[in-house]
């Protein structure tokens, strides 16, 4: 808003009625009819989270050559976060720390220095708890709130920790992910962080296996609106580390990320880096639908986490969102051609889309209004200029499905196939 939209008062009020005195204290009787709505709006806090439907094209002419699709893209920002720390929403974080001989002296002691400098971070209503794991796995510190007398209880824990034989990853996700599930009214902000430098040697030890306990014992819980999510951060410390292994366990829940810790001096950076996430997640279980007009259709929604309903909408689980982050989400719809719009040249409603999500600051879900893209279809050949961001995006996706089939094709040896599709894929994205 300019500085011109500015209301020389918040709420424009007709008063209708005289003052009633009463011994102290007096009331104003208020024609509420007369209250400027609008006004009230402009002062209002923005959304934690805005979506918004942009065509590649703006106008397609029906006499065009484009008889056939169109690509339209849905961008889903968040909103800044307050600088006051006391705004941000409370989090629980429970850390899993591999304690191998590997482990032992210059790297602990950088994990410990790390652990500390995250304590300092975490307000009373913030919860920690330490998992550290060898052979097998030890709660070290309970999952609970950070009280000055709990906090300083941590501290002195961690700084006694030893290393001790053998790496039994699944034993350390089991007992962290339990130690998470024992909090009986959870912050709305959960994260499980596992470091670990080595390869599993004790417990499960086969890839899918240690995948599959991360699902069973975390789970996803995006079906279930009353509970909040957990996210799981890994890091791969050195490079003797599983590096395919972490980077799935991470992503065997929504928003997880993994961490290649290539040095010692690595490690407070990249704990670092996670945390901050972690503090400012503004929005979970963030879910898009859209939707089309009975006149078109949805053709495809290109997002991995995308559901097709049986009124041919679609839902696209997004997860969890950070302040000021950006997701796009590309999907293509049938150009509209029918008797309806002659008489409406302009804005031609193609597609729509809300959102729905967690507030995590205001600790409520939320369902924002429903947005609409627009096509013009003029009686001409006539079509725009195409939008930039939305061709890039186009672009991008193109380009992932091409060296997806190629990459397919050349695993199964049939390298001039593979080379041919990626000298195609070349042409088509030079051309558009």
């Amino acid at each position: 808003m300019s500085s011109t939209d500015q209301p020389q008062n918040a709420l424009e009020i007709s008063e209708v009625a005289s003052t009633f005195m009463e011994e102290d204290n007096f009331f104003h009787v208020m024609d509420v009819d007369n209250i400027d709505v609008d006004q009230c709006k402009k002062h209002s806090p923005p959304p934690t989270l805005t979506v918004k439907l942009t065509p590649k094209y703006d106008e397609i002419g029906l006499k065009s050559k484009n008889k056939g699709t169109a690509q339209i893209c849905a961008t889903i920002k968040a909103s800044e976060i307050s600088d006051d720390d006391s705004a941000r929403a409370p989090v629980d974080v429970v850390v899993v720390l591999d304690v191998s001989a590997s482990m032992a002296r210059k790297k602990l002691a950088l994990c410990k220095k790390t652990l500390e400098l995250l304590l300092r971070e975490l307000r009373p209503k913030d919860r920690f708890g330490l998992v550290t794991f060898s052979d097998e796995a030890k709660i070290e510190i309970p999952a609970r709130k950070l009280n000055d007398a709990n906090k300083q209880a941590a501290l002195r824990t961690i700084m006694s920790i030893k290393s001790r034989r053998g790496t039994n990853l699944s034993g350390g996700i089991g007992m962290g992910a339990k130690e998470m599930h024992a909090i009986e009214e959870p912050n709305s902000v959960r994260s499980i962080f596992i470091l670990t430098d080595g390869h599993v040697n004790k417990g499960i030890r086969d890839h899918e296996g240690v995948v599959e306990l991360t699902k069973g014992c975390i789970g996803t819980n995006a079906d279930d609106d009353t509970v909040a999510p957990m996210t799981v951060h890994t890091f791969g410390y050195g490079t003797r580390h599983d590096e395919n292994l972490l980077r799935d366990v991470s992503q065997a829940t929504s928003g997880g990320t993994y961490y290649f810790v290539e040095s010692d001096s690595d490690v407070s950076s990249a704990f670092g880096d996670a945390f901050g996430g972690v503090l400012s997640v503004v929005a979970q279980n963030v879910v898009l639908s859209i939707s089309a007009p009975p006149e078109a259709k949805l053709i495809m929604v290109h997002h991995e986490n995308k559901t097709k309903k049986e009124d041919s909408s679609y839902v696209v689980k997004l997860g969890d969102l950070y302040a000021e982050e950006r997701r796009d989400v590309i999907f293509e719809v049938t150009l509209r051609s029918d008797e309806n719009i002659s008489e409406e040249v302009q804005g031609i409603p193609h597609a729509n889309a809300t959102l729905s999500y967690l507030d995590t600051v205001e600790g409520k879900l939320v369902d924002e209004d429903t947005v609409t893209a627009n096509i013009a279809r003029p009686d001409n050949t006539t079509i725009s200029a195409p939008n930039p961001s939305v061709a890039v995006q186009w672009l991008r996706t193109c380009a992932t499905y091409g060296m997806e089939e190629a990459d397919q094709v050349s695993q199964r040896g049939d390298l001039k196939t593979a080379r041919a599709k990626i000298t195609l894929l070349l042409q088509k994205l030079r051309r558009e």
